[in-house]
């Protein structure tokens, strides 16, 4: 439900591929900081569209393997 919910936000342009992603492997955000080593509230500021599209690859690298996707797949849903 959390998965469908945020992908119906970021389809909407409203939020990241980061947040649907995150639901859709079964995370919450304190278990997704956790697995990648960034504090909650830089994941929660990520969600936001305009952020997330200027962060570097270091972030989206370690983003992508906590998720156990590629930098292609986590920039996009489909």
């Amino acid at each position: 439900a959390y998965a469908k919910a945020a992908r119906a936000r970021v389809l909407a342009g409203l939020s990241s591929p980061l947040e649907y992603w995150m639901y859709a492997r079964r995370m919450d955000i304190a278990t997704f900081a956790q697995s990648c080593g960034v504090w909650r509230w830089r994941i929660r500021r990520h969600f936001r569209p305009d952020i997330f599209a200027g962060l570097p690859d270091s972030i989206l690298r370690r983003y992508a393997d906590a998720l156990g996707i590629g930098i292609d797949a986590l920039c996009r849903i489909d």
